[in-house]
């Protein structure tokens, strides 16, 4: 009778071990298949997101895609380390009546406690103009993504041997209202990419004298019109306008 129950003990004790390895191979089966659902999801989504340009600088990545909902819209996200800092972040574009651009490059500078700040080169994907343009966007990722200051540039070239300088013709636009067509300053500058935008203008004096009396009058006309009439989007434009003249001619640092 001892040797019976000695083996119906070791038989309920295989048979228990039997059944748990079946418990954790089914448990196993259901966890590796939710894994790879969860994969399969998230490539899937990876793919139906048109990602236009993909950067590693240091440990921070950043990436840049189209809105599925909007072709239209540009979206940033930035990681540390496979952290995000910000996701989907939407581009400006439509500030400056833009569309159809692609991001071409990216630099990021540490700022300390302030954070980075990311400039993003950027041109157009398709233009009805007789020459390129260029845009550079300057953003402070502080907790939250900040839009600084956009730089539009006509027919923009690097300076050989130089990752951080390059020259082209400051694009300022004056936009159309009422009866006064739209025009454009343009103004042959050197720019150097840094944490901030470093912007000379490379005429020589009396040539920017001449320009400072002819667009200053332009754009304070314009500016008393709009006034008068209360547009107040176009306003903002044309104050807006001023103040990048005034920066371009006066070769000021972008971006502080």
């Amino acid at each position: 009778m001892q040797k019976v129950w000695k083996y119906f003990k070791l038989f309920v004790l295989v048979w228990g071990f039997i059944w748990l390895a079946i418990v954790l191979f089914i448990g196993a089966t259901i966890l590796v298949q939710k894994m790879s659902n969860k994969q399969e999801a998230r490539q899937q989504q990876e793919e139906q997101v048109d990602t236009r340009f993909k950067k590693t600088v240091g440990d921070i990545n950043i990436k840049v895609a189209k809105d599925p909902a909007d072709s239209e819209k540009l979206l940033v996200s930035v990681s540390r380390k496979n952290t995000p800092l910000v996701t989907d972040y939407e581009l400006p574009l439509k500030q400056f009546d833009l569309s159809w651009i692609d991001v071409d490059d990216a630099r990021v500078y540490s700022m300390g406690e302030k954070g980075y700040r990311i400039i993003l080169f950027s041109s157009e994907s398709e233009s009805d103009h007789d020459y390129s343009h260029n845009y550079i966007w300057l953003l402070t990722l502080n907790g939250a993504m900040r839009f600084d200051t956009m730089i539009d540039l006509s027919n923009a070239h690097k300076i050989p041997g130089s990752e951080s300088q390059l020259f082209g013709n400051r694009v300022i636009q004056l936009p159309a209202f009422d009866d006064v067509d739209y025009d454009q300053i343009e103004i042959p500058v050197e720019v150097e990419v840094e944490r901030t935008l470093g912007m000379r203008p490379m005429l020589s004096q009396p040539n920017l004298e001449l320009l400072k009396q002819h667009y200053n009058k332009m754009i304070q006309d314009r500016i008393a019109k709009l006034t008068k009439s209360k547009d107040a989007d176009v306003l903002e434009k044309y104050r807006a306008a001023s103040q990048e003249f005034e920066k371009t001619v006066l070769g000021k640092e972008i971006g502080n």
